[in-house]
């Protein structure tokens, strides 16, 4: 709804442009416009996205875990080695992990098994299972920080949302003042000013729900 009232101000820049204190608060109201906009943008972002391809790849990450840690864990069975029981894990546990718990828990039988890759017989586990594990810890670790970044970004823009509006209600109340030296100078044009006005006010409800400035 502000669409109404930047346009006004395009439209008639020639009028406006010799009054210093009137075009300072327009061109702070544009600013504070777009500025909202761009806020509006990022709180409209869906986290969606994120969170299916993180489940994905804790799913493969879990998947390749399970692989790879009881394949070492048989071989080390049979050389009678506390590393068999340590590297014995079920899908099901795996599954009851927290973020934050699976990826300790990958990065530590990742670690055992680097430490021991010399020792495994490669028909139990090469180097090259090795890297594909690493890659599906990272691919996993990665998307877990993009998600809680993009939460962190939509959360924030919706408290720059708040300030941004109010900043642009009061930027208004100063453009109505001064405005009213056309109600003298130039009535038609203040009559104008006031239907563009008018409709952003329409709007405010609705802007205020869905925090977006040009509805």
């Amino acid at each position: 709804m502000a669409e109404a009232v930047q346009q006004f101000f395009i439209d008639e820049s020639s009028v406006f442009s010799t009054n210093i204190p009137l075009q300072e608060c327009i061109t702070s109201f544009q600013t504070l416009v777009q500025q909202l906009q761009d806020y509006a943008v990022i709180q409209a972002t869906d986290t969606t996205a994120h969170t299916e391809i993180k489940d994905i790849n804790r799913d493969s990450l879990i998947k390749h875990l399970v692989v790879y840690a009881n394949s070492a864990s048989v071989y080390f069975s049979g050389k009678n080695s506390s590393l068999a029981k340590q590297l014995k894990i079920s899908k099901s546990k795996l599954v009851r992990q927290t973020g934050v718990e699976l990826k300790a828990l990958s990065t530590n039988i990742y670690d055992i098994l680097n430490e021991n890759i010399n020792l495994l017989d490669p028909q139990y586990l090469t180097s090259q299972d090795l890297d594909a594990l690493l890659e599906k810890i990272n691919l996993f670790n990665a998307k877990a920080y993009d998600i809680s970044t993009a939460k962190g970004d939509t959360q924030n823009a919706t408290k720059l949302i708040k300030g941004n509006l109010k900043n642009i209600g009061i930027e208004l109340e100063k453009i109505d003042q001064l405005m009213l030296k056309f109600t003298i100078t130039n009535e038609d044009l203040h009559s104008r000013y006031r239907i563009a006005r008018k409709t952003l006010d329409l709007g405010k409800n609705k802007v205020s729900k869905n925090t977006s400035p040009s509805n």
